[in-house]
């Protein structure tokens, strides 16, 4: 369309075409001819492509009328209020490249002294807002103190605005300057309530709520702690500037236990809530979550993996986890965490492949009942096998046989008589113990007898069912 536009103006084809009247009219007829029952939306934000075509189109007419550039944003300001549908603000952002450099300077004075009067106050105080980014990259560019002044502004709309002032508090070491920045970034950035405060020595910021419901850590909330280290070791604060080093570690190198170790190997004892949060995290990412849960009833084998890989002793990891498989209250059967510890824990020791080949079904259904993260697999079979976690395997073996009936979901516990998943496992036992696979279908041809598309799922299957039904 870019080109057609460019030949279309340069040519003459079209001299009255408007293009701004003809997103305004896309913007009306947007959703059009909907039933009456249908509620009308938003016709929501036209794209990149089209709004540069509209911006390039109205900037070649206002040449044409002699409009200066200030008037001419005016003008697309003005547009873009009165659309049922916003610009792409990132086109907006880029306007600055269509300037030259009087115009540019031009445009932040006139944008300086408007901002906070109609139509400019909203999007002007709005860090998303592609005229912010407009006004920012302007001011950057010609006036710092304009440019300071916005950032400081709205740090709490958008902490990122903290980290250029911040390299300059740094540059001029401006310490104090830069820990009431730091404050207000971090209040900003975790959406703390009023008194509520952060301490990187209590807690990793991978696992913080409001990093964790915003899709994680960014390279801004790296910069973000990079900078504060900085100021604490420059002040003095060794103990924050070591528990930030770890943060720092965690943040980048989150699932390298090795890198993360080391970092904790030198880290004073004062981190030690660090450790235990990042273990936490491990089991995490490991075996999934379940805020809902009893823990304390759950198999926490990641978490002796990980003392043992700090320690150095391979029996801080096997001897409990022996313990626990030995144990005859054991039970994987429960739902959730505890259900994917186990299963993780035996696809995790079958490290020469002996499960799989022997008994590919259960295996294939334990692989699936794993809810942990596939990124974290790698390094923590790397070290179940430097810890000889692969000799764990005859017990995980053992603990399935002992507690085959609890591994096989229950019939009665079916949704919609859907009992593919029963088939399925009763089928993985079959593979593993023909006996306890003959015990659990006895004992199913008496409780759940009257079951038929259990029995024609078991059919399907051509799993042989107890003469005695």
């Amino acid at each position: 369309m870019h080109e057609l536009l460019a030949r279309v103006w340069d040519e003459n084809l079209h001299p009255e075409l408007s293009f701004a009247d003809a997103t305004a009219v896309a913007a009306l007829e947007i959703g059009a001819g909907l039933p009456e029952w249908i509620q009308p939306v938003d016709a929501g934000q036209f794209g990149r492509q089209t709004t540069a075509c509209m911006l390039e189109w109205q900037w070649r007419t206002a040449q044409r009328e002699g409009v200066g550039a200030l008037e001419y944003i005016g003008r697309i300001r003005l547009f873009e209020q009165s659309l049922g549908a916003a610009l792409d603000q990132d086109s907006i952002a880029a306007l600055v490249t269509m300037f030259d450099a009087a115009d540019q300077r031009k445009i932040l004075l006139g944008l300086a002294e408007h901002r906070q009067l109609a139509p400019w106050a909203d999007v002007l105080s709005e860090p998303r807002s592609g005229w912010f980014r407009l006004y920012q990259r302007l001011a950057r560019k010609w006036d710092r103190k304009l440019f300071a002044d916005a950032c400081r502004n709205n740090i709490a709309q958008d902490f990122t605005l903290a980290l250029p002032l911040l390299t300059e508090r740094l540059r001029s070491k401006a310490y104090a300057e830069a820990l009431t920045l730091l404050d207000d970034a971090v209040r900003a950035m975790l959406r703390l309530d009023a008194g509520e405060t952060w301490d990187p020595r209590g807690g990793l910021l991978v696992r913080h709520r409001e990093i964790v419901m915003r899709g994680g850590v960014q390279p801004a909330h790296v910069k973000l702690l990079g900078a504060w280290r900085k100021v604490a070791a420059a002040i003095g604060q060794q103990d924050v500037s070591c528990a930030l080093d770890l943060q720092l570690v965690v943040a980048t190198r989150r699932d390298d236990w090795d890198a993360v170790l080391a970092a904790f190997r030198h880290a004073s004892p004062t981190c030690e809530p660090l450790f235990a949060d990042w273990r936490a995290d491990a089991s995490d990412r490991s075996i999934g979550t379940s805020g809902w849960m009893d823990r304390s009833t759950e198999p926490a084998w990641v978490h002796r993996l990980v003392d043992a890989a700090r320690a150095g002793k391979a029996a801080i990891f096997l001897e409990p986890v022996r313990e626990w498989l030995a144990d005859p209250r054991g039970e994987p059967a429960a739902a959730g965490r505890r259900r994917s510890a186990f299963a993780t824990l035996a696809v995790d020791v079958d490290g020469a492949g002996d499960l799989e080949r022997r008994c590919p079904t259960l295996h294939r259904l334990l692989s699936r009942e794993r809810a942990g993260m596939r990124e974290c697999d790698g390094v923590r079979r790397r070290w179940v096998e430097r810890l000889g976690g692969f000799d764990l395997f005859a017990d995980v073996v053992a603990f399935c046989k002992a507690h085959a009936r609890a591994l096989v979901p229950d019939p009665g516990a079916a949704h919609g008589s859907n009992y593919e998943d029963c088939a399925e496992w009763i089928a993985g036992i079959l593979e593993l113990d023909p006996a306890a696979y003959r015990t659990i279908l006895a004992a199913w041809s008496v409780a759940h007898k009257r079951r038929r598309n259990l029995w024609q799922a078991l059919a399907a299957k051509r799993l042989t069912l107890p003469s005695a039904r």
